[in-house]
């Protein structure tokens, strides 16, 4: 029998043992945080449409030092990023994590937030929720003109201009009939500037809605994986605008004067008159959108919980309820000049005089035709006091993603939240009242889609008693011992049968 002999050749193996411990050591992932960044090369790349270039970013500071991420600029960050890269000098930017369907975990770079490296303080300073409410609600009064700032000026008539930090985000869904049917990839402003034109493309006289918020080319590789579903979607997300909605039913007289009180206190502290869009939705609300330019909003994959946290802030100094549903990364919105499948009216834009001084009665016969209209300039000057209310809203955010794993429920006028997740007042009434025939599919719907948010059984558990906890003056941390223990032992007896 021959044998063969071979030379082992201990450089070769070093050399794969570098390239492993490299690659482990680049696709393990990094706490989610600002880093400061050397911009190693930019080079043209072929994808995405030729637009933008490819960088990589190599952490040049602390613990996490030579770590390299690839991605695509954009815009401002791609113009920072040359101009580090010419002169040598330092960019910082968010890295966030995300997980994958089978539970792997990897880091990756939110290359909107890039720009030049500034002193960052030792621990970031955020203003307590009191005192950022105060300082809303005495600007609202008129008690406050926040540094004396000047009156917001659009920057430019166009909608949305290749210059723009977010001008990857162009990516939206759209739905033709009822909520239930199939999501279609589309170009979101595209979409919204035709419906707002009453243009054929826009399916005028059809129900029609469109993604609340838009997203980047991630969307389509995750649509294109998931057999065309939007849902499981975790990536990065932005908005041109943040939307208040307020819910009329079952009273959309109350539901007009809400909007009305909302409106005026928007106006008071500064947001320009012609930068506000004011839909009644031809159903049982009223919709105001504000430019997200406004606020300063960049592009994350928190972005809809931090406008959530935004609207309700500003709204809850006038003690206007919104509708919470708004600020899912997912939620569908219904388009403008659309019909609505019930009332056979459509959605259409009023003036701010109409809403301000038209009772409903008058308001619903505009609403037999659809009603053209231009979009307004979206790119303005930063208002300081939305920019302020917006940084404290990431905050509240952040704070709230980077929670416990299973933290205790916590408890809010009209819901009962559970870590990032709450039941909605809609949904008990539901749960204990039912509904009338008239509305049983879409309150169903809601109220589904809303106990499917909890990521799994036991938080639902704790979610659904914790009112029964709250009304019976049962201390939550003793109620979530003993809740917990009764479902490891639902789970033990269930594991041995």
């Amino acid at each position: 029998m021959n044998t063969r002999t071979h030379d082992i050749n201990l450089a070769i193996i070093a050399d794969q043992s570098q390239r492993l411990t490299t690659m482990i050591r680049t696709k393990a992932p990094i706490p989610k945080d600002r880093y400061l960044f050397r911009i190693t090369s930019l080079k043209p790349s072929p994808f995405h449409d030729n637009r933008g270039e490819h960088a990589t970013l190599t952490i040049a500071e602390g613990p996490h030092t030579g770590r390299q991420f690839e991605t695509h600029l954009y815009g401002r960050p791609l113009e920072w990023a040359k101009t580090a890269a010419d002169n040598g000098s330092l960019c910082e930017a968010e890295v966030y994590v995300r997980v994958l369907d089978d539970g792997r975990e990897f880091s990756n770079v939110n290359a909107a937030t890039l720009q030049p490296a500034r002193e960052l303080p030792d621990q970031p300073i955020a203003e307590p929720r009191l005192d950022m409410e105060k300082r809303v609600l005495r600007a609202v009064a008129g008690e406050d003109n926040f540094d004396a700032a000047p009156r917001s000026q659009p920057i430019s008539s166009l909608a949305i201009h290749p210059n723009d930090d977010w001008a990857a985000f162009y990516l939206g869904f759209l739905i033709v009939g009822s909520t239930a049917q199939p999501r279609e990839r589309v170009h979101w402003l595209e979409h919204l500037s035709a419906a707002a034109q009453c243009t054929p493309t826009a399916l005028i006289g059809t129900p029609m809605f469109l993604s609340t918020y838009t997203f980047p080319g991630e969307l389509a590789l995750h649509m294109e994986a998931h057999d065309g579903s939007t849902a499981g979607y975790s990536g990065m997300v932005h908005s041109p605008f943040l939307v208040f909605e307020i819910d009329g039913d079952p009273d959309l007289a109350a539901a007009r004067e809400q909007a009305r009180v909302l409106l005026g206190a928007l106006i008071s502290i500064g947001v320009p008159r012609d930068s506000i869009l004011i839909f009644f939705s031809g159903g049982r609300g009223f919709h105001i959108l504000i430019p997200s330019t406004l606020a300063d909003a960049r592009p994350s994959h928190l972005f809809a919980k931090t406008a959530g946290v935004f609207c309700r802030t500003l709204a809850g100094t006038v003690q206007c309820k919104l509708d919470e549903s708004m600020y899912r990364t997912l939620q569908p919105l219904r388009a403008p000049n659309s019909r609505h499948e019930k009332s056979g009216l459509f959605k259409i834009v009023l003036s701010v005089d109409e809403l301000s001084n038209m009772a409903v009665d008058e308001i619903r016969p505009l609403a037999q035709n659809p009603r053209p209209f231009e979009l307004p300039p979206i790119d303005w000057q930063p208002m300081p006091l939305l920019v302020a209310l917006w940084t404290f809203a990431v905050t509240e955010s952040t704070r709230s993603e980077a929670g416990p794993q299973n933290p205790g429920p916590t408890h809010g006028k009209g819901s009962t939240q559970f870590g990032d997740c709450r039941i909605f007042q809609n949904t008990w009434t539901l749960l204990i009242n039912g509904v009338d025939e008239g509305r049983r599919a879409d309150e169903i719907h809601k109220a589904a889609a809303n106990l499917a948010d909890f990521e799994t059984r036991d938080h639902l558990i704790h979610a659904l008693l914790a009112r029964a906890v709250e009304l019976s003056g049962f201390p939550p941390e003793e109620a979530a011992k003993h809740i917990d223990s009764a479902i490891n032992r639902a789970n033990q007896r269930h594991g041995s049968d």
